[in-house]
């Protein structure tokens, strides 16, 4: 899970509010445009990183769907009310994690290597990550057209998939423990 953490961060370390703006138009540009602007803000390592990557983040992660496929065959289950707090700390659960993890950068680099278009208006983005001295990860994104620009669906490093990791964790949760405990134990990580 930390290495999934650390390659999200990786990801977003050159965006910056103040950037370049993230293009729309095809899925290779629109990563290229966010891994360029996420460096320029770790670089420039000013006091306002934390906002404007989680800003950023937040803009160009399509959280509310992950959420929903996070919970699993649950989400029916959720009341109205209830689905309305969880989906909000699982985006604030995200966020943070990503957030929180800006002490792990190290100079790391990311590259597009290549685009394939996936059913359902799906693309998968191949990417690597770089890190000196250390060997090169594939990480790849995957991202959907939503309303007018592109949002990630999915993260998968070294074949492990972020959602499917969060929905296999929240399942065993779910499984023993109500669809409350679940909201007040992302809410509680929130707060850490």
């Amino acid at each position: 899970m930390k290495l999934i953490l650390t390659t999200i961060l990786s990801l977003f370390l050159t965006i910056s509010a103040n950037a370049v703006e993230v293009t729309c138009d095809n899925p290779k540009q629109f990563a290229d445009d966010l891994t360029s602007e996420a460096l320029v803000i770790l670089k420039n390592k000013s006091p306002q990183v934390r906002d404007e990557l989680k800003k950023l983040f937040n803009q160009v992660v399509n959280a509310e769907w992950m959420a929903k496929f996070a919970a699993g065959r649950y989400w029916r289950k959720f009341s109205d009310i209830q689905k309305d707090k969880y989906k909000a700390a699982y985006k604030d659960y995200i966020s943070n994690n990503y957030v929180n993890n800006l002490g792990e950068y190290k100079g790391q680099d990311s590259s597009v290597k290549q685009v394939k278009e996936l059913k359902r208006g799906n693309y998968l983005v191949e990417t690597t990550i770089s890190t000196p001295n250390e060997p090169e990860i594939a990480v790849k994104y995957r991202v959907k057209k939503v309303g007018d620009c592109f949002k990630i669906n999915d993260i998968v490093v070294e074949g492990v998939s972020l959602i499917t990791s969060h929905r296999s964790d929240f399942g065993s949760i779910l499984k023993n423990k109500s669809i409350d405990d679940l909201i007040s134990m992302l809410e509680s990580k929130n707060e850490q």
